[in-house]
């Protein structure tokens, strides 16, 4: 991955992927306490509770261990051009 690519990409962290939009809305309310840009996004059957904004995957990987700690322990981070 060239330097130009990584600043161009956008990182995410996935907190979460629920059948029911309730029980992603639950991890949204946690998610936001740390970062206040995470949204719901539907893919497929599933609600996707995401944490959006990182510039670098360093920069989400910071936040990860928060997240898998406070939100879901399955959370990861992936990039928005992989999504």
């Amino acid at each position: 991955l060239s330097i130009s690519a990584e600043i161009a990409n956008e990182w995410y962290i996935v907190a979460g992927g629920d059948v029911e939009i309730k029980e992603a809305q639950f991890e949204l309310d946690k998610a936001k306490k740390i970062n206040t840009n995470s949204s719901i996004i539907k893919k497929g059957k599933f609600y996707r509770t995401v944490l959006m904004g990182y510039s670098t995957k360093a920069d989400a990987d910071v936040q990860l261990q928060e997240v898998k700690s406070k939100v879901n322990s399955g959370a990861y981070v992936m990039s928005k051009n992989n999504w």
